[in-house]
């Protein structure tokens, strides 16, 4: 029976039930006002009316919250809570900062927490947070997919190659953890950076609750690309928990840039790739 409140209370909060919900109410008014003696008996036709209106409009509302429910969440499920035309570096600093045990990364370089005031609030969190796990995804610097973003429209106009910004996103996340590590023996486990060689189609940035999405295009890098804001869903499966699972696959396959034979692994996936293109 509770469960059903929950349900009615969720979805008379939105607007487009609002003739619902004003039923309810009045009709519920009524009833309590006539129970309790406050209505004269004129009102005893218009009393059973309004109860069944009562009823009915509970009977529709218990069946729109059940069908919301189904295994097909709707946008109030998605957990869609705003959209940017350009991603902020400061929205994925807030997102840094906010996090309590866990922050995921995953991107082509990352610039905007590899650098400034980005790289500074994720060391500063790292530093001060002694239970806070961070897992960081870059594209692999020694891939086929690097070499075609290569190509792309806006890696094409004076910007540095992609493989350059890899390695210098690389290089500044080890610098955290080699900086923090002699004070710090718990960050081998709690901080690690990898690199993948799957088709890049998302940036994002999760804490324990939030995450900013990024899709990728031509003429745009994922610092510069719009932005959605998603936010966790515990009573349905949203978009959060969709990339979060796509996050975990990708992590799984990656290569540590930590592991003493990086190099070697990350060299020989573009070896791999590239004889696979060539049909041997």
């Amino acid at each position: 029976m509770l469960k059903i409140f929950d349900d009615i209370r969720d979805v008379t909060k939105k607007l487009d039930n609002i003739d619902a919900t004003l039923t309810i109410t009045v009709a519920f008014l009524a009833i309590v006002l006539k129970t309790f003696g406050f209505l004269p008996d004129k009102f005893d036709v218009n009393y059973i009316i309004l109860t069944i209106l009562f009823f009915l409009s509970v009977s529709s509302l218990v069946n729109r919250a059940r069908l919301d429910g189904g295994t097909t969440p709707g946008l109030e499920n998605s957990g869609l809570i705003g959209f940017r035309f350009c991603r902020e570096k400061s929205n994925l600093i807030k997102i840094t900062k906010d996090s309590k045990k866990k922050l995921d990364y995953i991107g082509t370089s990352l610039p905007d927490m590899s650098s400034d005031q980005g790289y500074m609030a994720l060391r500063d969190k790292v530093k001060e947070s002694k239970v806070i796990e961070v897992r960081i995804l870059l594209l692999n610097p020694n891939s086929v997919m690097a070499l075609k973003k290569n190509e792309l429209y806006c890696y094409r106009r004076g910007w540095r190659k992609v493989s350059e910004n890899i390695k210098t996103a690389i290089r500044a996340f080890k610098d955290i953890r080699e900086e923090l590590e002699p004070d710090d023996k718990t960050i081998k486990n709690r901080f690690d950076v990898r690199v993948y060689s799957t088709i890049p189609a998302t940036s994002c940035v999760f804490n324990d609750n939030r995450l900013n999405i990024t899709f990728y295009d031509e003429n745009k890098p994922g610092s510069m690309a719009p932005a959605w804001e998603l936010e966790k869903n515990d009573k349905h499966d949203g978009l959060y928990n969709y990339y979060q699972a796509h996050f975990e696959k990708i992590w799984k396959e990656a290569i540590s840039v930590f592991d003493k034979d990086f190099e070697k692994k990350s060299e020989g996936v573009l070896r791999k790739e590239l004889n696979i293109l060539k049909g041997n």
